[in-house]
């Protein structure tokens, strides 16, 4: 399978700086964000988001994946713990290490078991639209503060019986 290495200019991605390597080991040097994990902020709040807040984060989240899907790309994880809030209150989308260029629908069973779309989980094939179901239950979560599927749930399949027997 050929990798393809593009450099993504986009205000709410992270940005790619360079990569250093020695003996042992691969280094990514990326952006620095000042600010933090999405997932951290939303474990912080201790009251149900507003409707205001999920919107902007929602709306910013299409811009992303608009620009993402646009060059063909699938992020394939997208979840609050991939999402950076920069310290003016934007997001920085993180976290490239399952995404695909598509050419076609992929077979891949990937990405967080919360966070995965039917069609993955069904095996019949999935394209770029899965990132959408993902950003979907990061909605729900931003803001009801929990998963919409297997919130309960002690075994992953567990989780994922849930989501397709919705």
């Amino acid at each position: 399978e050929k990798k393809i290495m593009m450099q993504l200019d986009h205000p709410f991605i992270i940005k790619y700086v360079k990569t250093l390597k020695n003996e042992l080991y691969c280094f990514f040097i990326l952006e620095f964000i000042n600010g933090k994990n999405m997932d951290d902020y939303l474990s912080e709040r201790k009251y149900l988001r507003n409707t205001f807040e999920t919107k902007f984060y929602v709306g910013s989240l299409m811009v992303i994946l608009d620009y993402l899907h646009k060059k063909d790309i699938s992020h394939r994880d997208l979840k609050p713990s991939n999402i950076m809030i920069d310290k003016t209150g934007y997001l920085k989308m993180i976290d490239f290490g399952t995404s695909k260029v598509v050419t076609d629908f992929m077979q891949t069973i990937i990405g967080t078991p919360h966070y995965i779309a039917p069609e993955i989980l069904a095996g019949k094939g999935y394209s770029l639209s899965s990132d959408y179901w993902s950003m979907g239950i990061t909605m729900y979560e931003i803001f009801y503060g929990v998963y919409p599927f297997g919130n309960n749930a002690t075994d992953i399949l567990e989780v994922y019986k849930d989501i397709l027997n919705q």
